[in-house]
């Protein structure tokens, strides 16, 4: 029936499958057309049929005045301009038409089983977890209208690590700021029994202090244990571990856990040493047949450039190991903690306590994007 409730209201709410979705709509609010996400900037009086819900505040907006924000609606906020879109949602930037603050407002088709549960999954992750991490995105409210779904986030201004590299090719001293908060950020994650599972340069934007915050959770898995393991073949392709891969097209129980997120870290910090993106498929099956052969140990194979520093060499082979039990970032791995590795210490050496509290000062600032 599409009908959206908190798991722990629903003791509270009877059941609604026996019951048009208008009715329900009319009893709880008004039933009125949704506006066309094109015209979004057009101020109406549609109003969300969860009236029963409350949400934190927004920020910057006495509380008093929001009223805690109890009736959340589209129309509350003031279409600014498109910010981006994924496989399943388009994403906006708008402005609270009361508060005058601006945020990023997801935006899902409800009637798409893939669209809600992917929404559903990081409405969950950044409701119970994004407060305890300085890289996490925020998450304000969510609430539907008709068939859309709304997730209200922070609005971050600048550009992801993708944008930085076409402006330059990165220094060590940068990668090293990036990359010690994406450690910091997916260990959190791990610690709450979440795999991330699309880490990209796409997903980290880098804000107007230098600072990151990962966005996009949909495709984040809950671990019921810190031993469960993962068996959905799921992901950005030239990003995916050597694990995921082999799911594609096996039949094996064989499941993943948190390395691929070093993984695809390791992915990460090879695009930003070269300035570039691309995908190591060819290297790790360079006969194009990864059906019948097994994936080359790619942190064997690949050719770095010679002005990469030996720390920086070292690291990125731990991180690239096909075996996830030796990768970089594993308890046992053979190459150490991931936080006590050399690259760590040569150059602006990273001190873990600022990069845990999220008061590093980066070198060289994100560019900013206008909010008009």
């Amino acid at each position: 029936c599409h009908f959206i409730i908190h798991q722990h209201c629903q003791l509270n709410v009877p059941p609604m499958c026996t019951i048009p979705y208008s009715t329900v709509s009319k009893i709880l609010g008004e039933d009125r057309p949704k506006p066309p996400i094109e015209n979004c900037n057009k101020r109406g009086t549609t109003s969300s049929s969860i009236g029963f819900s409350t949400f934190d505040p927004l920020p910057g907006f006495p509380l008093e005045k929001q009223q805690r924000i109890s009736l959340p609606k589209f129309n509350d906020f003031e279409y600014v301009g498109r910010l981006g879109s994924g496989g399943y949602a388009q994403v906006y930037c708008v402005q609270h038409i009361l508060s005058k603050q601006y945020f990023a407002i997801k935006v899902a088709d409800g009637t798409n089983e893939q669209a809600r549960q992917q929404l559903e999954v990081e409405k969950q992750i950044l409701f119970r977890y994004s407060d305890g991490n300085p890289y996490m995105i925020k998450a304000y409210c969510a609430f539907h209208q008709g068939s859309n779904l709304f997730l209200v986030m922070e609005l971050v201004q600048g550009g992801t690590l993708s944008h930085k590299i076409q402006i330059r090719r990165m220094d060590e001293n940068d990668i090293r700021f990036y990359v010690a908060q994406l450690i910091c950020v997916l260990q959190y994650l791990h610690s709450k029994n979440i795999v991330y599972r699309d880490l990209k340069l796409e997903h980290a934007i880098v804000n107007s202090t230098g600072s990151i915050r990962l966005i996009d959770y949909g495709l984040g898995r809950l671990l019921k244990t810190p031993d469960d393991t993962c068996h959905t073949f799921c992901g950005t392709y030239s990003y995916m571990a050597p694990e995921v891969r082999r799911l594609e097209k096996s039949t094996s129980n064989e499941g993943y856990s948190y390395p691929v997120d070093f993984w695809a870290l390791g992915v990460m910090f090879i695009q930003m040493l070269w300035g570039e993106q691309m995908d190591f498929s060819h290297q790790m099956f360079p006969n194009g047949n990864e059906e019948t052969h097994a994936p080359r140990n790619l942190a064997q194979t690949l050719e770095l450039p010679r002005y990469i520093s030996p720390a920086a060499h070292s690291y990125v082979m731990g991180l690239l190991e096909n075996d996830p039990e030796k990768r970089l970032g594993s308890p046992n791995s053979p190459h150490g903690s991931i936080r006590e590795h050399p690259f760590f210490k040569s150059g602006h050496p990273i001190n873990w306590q600022e990069i845990d509290e999220g008061i590093f000062k980066a070198v060289h600032k994100a560019p900013t994007v206008n909010q008009k």
